[in-house]
């Protein structure tokens, strides 16, 4: 069996906590993404976003 330092313990109540900045990077990275794509469709004539 593995020692563990106590560096390494994660309390159960500090997730929650530590996943609000984490959730709040992924959903601007999606925003500028999707910004990015339509960029891309009006510049290049590009569709892919705009398909009917």
């Amino acid at each position: 069996m593995a020692l563990r330092s106590r560096s390494e313990h994660r309390p159960p109540h500090a997730v929650p906590n530590a996943m609000i900045p984490a959730l709040n990077v992924i959903e601007l990275s999606i925003a500028r993404l999707l910004a990015g794509v339509v960029v891309v469709e009006k510049v290049f004539n590009f569709p892919v976003l705009a398909r009917s």
